[in-house]
């Protein structure tokens, strides 16, 4: 059975080690960033990195 393509967006992921106590930076990160756009800024990076 053939499945058609679906177009995605891409995702980027962070994996933090498992640790306790969980450092201060690995806590603040996913909170700082959830409030970042960063589409432009990695559809900019990618552009500037096929285009060479």
């Amino acid at each position: 059975m053939k499945r058609a393509h679906s177009i995605q967006t891409p995702r980027v992921g962070l994996v933090m080690a498992d640790r306790t106590p969980e450092p201060v930076l690995a806590r603040a990160l996913p909170e700082v960033t959830r409030d970042l756009d960063l589409r432009d800024t990695f559809d900019r990076m990618l552009h500037d990195h096929l285009s060479r």
